[in-house]
């Protein structure tokens, strides 16, 4: 990551589970993914952002339906709209926060445990401005520290007809690493029916969505190990 200038490498996951499934995947890794997601479009890059191929080749929600949030104090949030609004997100209503994409309402308070995050948080409102934001215990329901801000992004990703390639910019390099792994690894993909869900590119879509982007293949394999190659007759120093 020195190398490149920057601080830090965004590591974007791929679901553990694969599209047509009939299992929901992780908070914690849907939560991961929005959040780099949001990254993207709200702080300037350059960005190195490193993807196992799954996490390439599965549909993403487009950035106009990403709809995440900062909150800090002082912003003006209509209380009475929370629970429409949080329930929407996908978060369920619960009398007390627990786990993850949960949420409860009581007097002018708002506890809720976004899936991006480790700890609940506590936000209290006065009116329709939020006065304070704490983390809280979620096994005793006490206050722990006092916090800047709170992520908040939907519980679930939907609405998948977007690729990773329409958060970067017309610039991005594409590095394509290890050949061959990546051959295999798709092949794997394909072998499965979720792969074949029209929410999951093929690798001929991969391509086009890239088509404009410089793109680098690294390999441990010689050229003429990965094709066939045609030399020409001239041998030697004539050859070059």
């Amino acid at each position: 990551c020195p190398y490149f200038g920057l601080k830090e490498v965004l590591d974007f996951p791929s679901w553990e589970t694969l599209p047509g499934e009939e299992i929901a995947p992780s908070p914690d890794i849907v939560g991961k993914r929005l959040s780099i997601l949001h990254t993207l479009l709200s702080e300037k890059g350059p960005h190195l952002v490193v993807c196992p191929l799954q996490a390439v080749l599965q549909k993403i929600a487009s950035p106009e339906h990403l709809n995440c949030h900062k909150w800090k104090k002082g912003d003006a949030v209509k209380f009475s709209d929370l629970a429409a609004f949080l329930s929407h997100l996908g978060y369920r209503r619960s009398p007390v926060v627990a786990d993850k994409g949960e949420f409860a309402l009581r007097g002018g308070i708002l506890d809720i445990f976004p899936i991006a995050s480790t700890d609940p948080y506590r936000i209290e409102f006065f009116g329709n401005t939020i006065e304070g934001i704490r983390t809280f215990d979620p096994i005793g329901q006490r206050s722990i520290a006092k916090a800047d801000s709170v992520f908040l992004c939907p519980a679930q990703e939907s609405k998948l007809s977007a690729t990773i390639f329409d958060y970067l910019g017309k610039e991005t390099v594409v590095i394509f690493d290890d050949l061959l792994a990546l051959e295999d690894k798709y092949v794997s993909l394909q072998s499965l029916s979720g792969a074949k869900s029209s929410s999951f590119l093929t690798f001929d879509d991969l391509m086009k969505a890239i088509k404009n982007s410089p793109r680098i293949f690294w390999t441990k394999e010689t050229a003429q190990e990965l094709s066939d190659v045609q030399l020409n007759k001239k041998v030697g120093r004539a050859f070059y």
